[in-house]
């Protein structure tokens, strides 16, 4: 099963990709909730697979670490890290009246553009 979804940008960042793992763990939800920079900027490298993004020297940057998405201008983390958050956010566990966690495409009925289960 290839949980990998490519999120394509946009803009003056047209023509670059990222490839992310949109089924990850749990765990890393819940750092990306943490509100702490550095756990938020931790999750979002683990979650990358693969991408072509380049720095203004024409360097890649390499996603997977930390230190690559630090050392990304401001505009194109902001863009990168958005269009993350819109994948995952499709099926991003929710917490139950119970107190479980469902994830969100079986709380909606909806999962990449299908509105029944």
């Amino acid at each position: 099963m290839n949980d990998a979804e490519r999120v394509e940008l946009t803009g003056k960042y047209q023509g670059f990709w990222v490839e992310i793992d949109s089924d990850p763990e749990l765990r890393v939800y819940r750092e990306l909730a943490s509100g702490e920079f550095d756990r938020i900027i931790g999750a979002m490298a683990t979650l990358v697979v693969a991408s072509n993004v380049r720095r203004k020297d024409g360097e890649p940057v390499d996603l997977s670490t930390s230190d690559g998405w630090m050392s990304m201008p401001k505009t194109l983390l902001g863009q990168v890290s958005s269009r993350v958050m819109e994948v995952l956010r499709e099926d991003a566990p929710k917490a139950s009246s119970n107190g479980s966690t469902t994830p969100s495409s079986q709380v909606t009925g909806q999962s990449h553009g299908l509105t029944t289960r």
